[in-house]
């Protein structure tokens, strides 16, 4: 159980709901009357998303849900799966491709010496050229 009584015994989800997941949503600014009501089961959808977004198997993910199988967890996040394949075959073919230029690009520091460092606007001129 993610919430229990002081005694240990089952919450009930609308007091769930009411007292504790509506606050915390309303001061992290995530519930507003624009968008659907955060439901508690939201919570267990986005622990498994994170889960499988960082990169866990399918495996893991099925007994962190308690789920009976993994076919089960993969009948309900098999898109989530397929995303998070695919993310990382694609980072790793830009990695491939264009090396450590796009991090260079944004933090201005190079890894190795395969990306010229470029400290002043008139050295990109040369760099381009």
């Amino acid at each position: 159980m993610v919430f229990a009584s002081a005694v240990g015994s089952t919450l009930n989800r609308d007091n769930v709901r009411n007292r504790i997941v509506a606050p915390a949503a309303k001061a992290a600014g995530i519930e507003r009357d624009d968008l659907p009501t955060l439901r508690t089961h939201d919570l267990r959808h986005t622990f498994a998303s994170l889960l499988i977004a960082g990169g866990a198997s399918v495996v893991f993910v099925a007994s962190q849900m308690g789920h009976g199988s993994p076919a089960i967890t993969l009948s309900v996040y098999s898109q989530l799966f397929d995303e998070a394949e695919h993310a990382d075959k694609m980072a790793a073919q830009m990695e491939a491709s264009f090396g450590n230029s796009l991090e260079t690009a944004c933090h201005g520091e190079a890894r190795s010496d395969a990306v010229p460092e470029v400290t002043k606007p008139t050295q990109l001129r040369a760099v381009a050229e």
